[in-house]
């Protein structure tokens, strides 16, 4: 796997699998592997032992010079079988031909075609016939996004790197996404190696340019100030311990239209939706941070978005103007939406008012520590947020 795309495909599928039970001991195929000593230029780096010890034979396993039966067929091979075989020196395992079977219930390739013939259910009406997996995604309609042109202007070093050399697009989005996951925000020992190994796992070309340059990225993130409209603090004062990474949640949704959510859209933080009558479901999203600090808890967003070529393009006025055409206010209502409904339930005593501080969205290639820029804060109205939760639960 060497694209950016594929590589989050696969940590997806690997959070998956942890939920996948397998409840059946012999799914009843007739179909196996044959099974032989890995070899790479005719040296041996995995044995015929190691690769089959906790298999199940399908056949009976047999010794070809005596014809003793070694494993019985639909038994697992353990570390006594193993060294038995092993004794004998075998280069594969070879498996008894199985019997001959009647071919109506044993499946055999061949050209004959027979015609597909489905079970039609009777007496059967889809109640739910409006039930979706809903998310941000799928409310967010189809808008053009106007390409951002780069000016021709000399930057310094760091500047040149992070609005010229890094890629725009998801690849650099999935590698900033997967540094901020793993590294310590306090505690910049380990950035290094975070660093290292996620530009190794990327398969990225000129890793040591962008190794430097990536650290140089997270100093001025983590030590960049944040305001809430009460209080400044960093990310550096974030420890590990009060801090979700790609915080995701799921809850019913009843059915409802998108023009109530486009109802509560006002003209300074406006929203859109595709246009629907009827839906239900589920929503389901995945937070990039969820944190608290001193007694408050934050919604941040890691966006990589290419605004520009100099730092005054992610001015606080291009930020918000950002914000409106990606339609990201629509997505930090629901994320807000969701975490209250999580602290609800944690903190029954849980109050808005005081003790919800806000959504950041950074916007990383114009984060610098020694100014306001590429940061966005806003912290809904509660009166919309009961809106929207009335409407989709």
């Amino acid at each position: 796997l060497k694209t950016a795309d594929e590589g989050y495909l696969t940590r997806r599928l690997h959070d998956v699998s942890q939920d996948v039970i397998v409840n059946l001991d012999d799914c009843g195929t007739l179909r196996g592997v044959e099974v032989s000593a890995l070899k790479k230029n005719e040296e041996i780096v995995e044995t015929l032992g190691e690769r089959i010890l906790g298999r199940v034979a399908l056949q009976d396993v047999i010794n070809p010079l005596t014809s003793e039966i070694l494993v019985n067929a639909g038994e697992q091979i353990v570390e006594s079988i193993v060294k038995a075989i092993e004794d004998e020196k075998p280069e594969e395992i070879e498996f008894v031909e199985p019997p001959a079977l009647d071919t109506s219930f044993r499946y055999k390739s061949t050209d004959v075609k027979f015609p597909i013939a489905y079970a039609k259910a009777t007496h059967f009406e889809l109640k739910e016939v409006n039930w979706r997996k809903l998310s941000y995604t799928y409310l967010n309609p189809e808008h053009p996004i106007v390409p951002k042109l780069s000016s021709g202007i000399g930057q310094d070093a760091y500047g040149d790197f992070i609005f010229k050399k890094l890629k725009k697009g998801a690849f650099t989005g999935n590698l900033l996404h997967s540094i901020f996951e793993n590294i310590a925000f306090n505690d910049p020992y380990h950035w290094d190696k975070v660093v290292k190994r996620s530009l190794k796992r990327l398969a990225l070309v000129n890793q040591e340019l962008y190794n430097e340059k990536l650290l140089e990225l997270l100093k001025h993130v983590t030590e960049t100030d944040l305001n809430d409209g009460q209080r400044t603090f960093k990310l550096s004062e974030v420890s590990n311990a009060v801090r979700l990474n790609e915080f995701e949640f799921d809850f019913s949704v009843k059915p409802f239209q998108t023009q109530a959510i486009k109802q509560l859209s006002k003209p300074a933080v406006p929203f859109h939706l595709r246009n629907a009558d009827h839906l239900e479901g589920m929503m389901n999203g995945k937070i990039d941070l969820f944190f608290e600090h001193a007694g408050k808890y934050y919604i941040l967003d890691w966006k990589s978005n290419f605004l520009g070529d100099r730092v005054e393009d992610y001015s606080q006025e291009k930020v918000w103007a950002a914000m409106d055409e990606n339609n990201y206010h629509l997505q930090y209502h629901i994320y807000t939406s969701a975490v209250c409904k999580y602290l609800k339930m944690r903190k029954p005593d849980f109050n808005y008012k005081t003790e919800f501080g806000g959504v950041f969205y950074l916007f990383l290639r114009g984060v610098r520590n020694d100014g306001n820029y590429g940061l966005f804060f806003h912290k809904p109205e509660l009166v919309i947020i009961d809106q929207l939760s009335n409407i989709l639960t």
